[in-house]
């Protein structure tokens, strides 16, 4: 049973994307895609938070997300959600992209989504996190997007 704020948090932005992906009608992806994208920095923080909490609750706040992040940074195992949190700062912080572009880019971060909802299913959140998204992108499978993920993002190599 989940009782943890942190755990709590991240089931709602998951399930926030899930609903999204399963609104996809194959005509709205632009759309769907930008709920999506906004929702996307909340979610890799909150991770951030679960992974520095180690077990623990933790208030979800500015301060902490600032400790949350400098402990994943400072850590080579977690290179891939370092780097997705890097891109989605870049891209989707303060913006709010057109359709069309907003589904290229989540075209694009697709590999990194699913590595973190494989991580927290791993990891921490074993039977609720959902996996929607070959859904999304039907010439995907969650098994062949495993299978077919860059394996570059994964390294531990602890360069920036």
């Amino acid at each position: 049973m989940v009782s943890l704020q942190i755990d709590n948090n991240i089931l709602t932005i998951d399930k926030n994307i899930c609903n999204n992906i399963e609104r996809y009608s194959g005509t709205d992806r632009g759309f769907l895609s930008q709920n999506i994208l906004s929702q996307l920095r909340n979610f890799i923080e909150q991770i951030f938070l679960k992974i520095y909490s180690q077990g623990q609750d933790i208030e979800s706040n500015y301060h902490n997300i600032k400790e949350a992040k400098n402990y994943v940074e400072s850590k080579g195992e977690f290179k891939f959600i370092r780097k997705f949190h890097e891109l989605l700062q870049i891209s989707t912080s303060h913006y709010t992209l057109d359709e069309e572009n907003s589904e290229r880019l989540l075209l694009k971060y697709y590999e990194y989504l699913l590595k973190s909802k494989v991580f927290l299913k791993d990891n921490y959140l074993q039977e609720h996190v959902e996996s929607e998204l070959s859904a999304f992108i039907p010439h995907y499978t969650w098994e062949s997007c495993i299978g077919s993920i860059d394996q570059s993002i994964f390294s531990t190599n602890t360069e920036k």
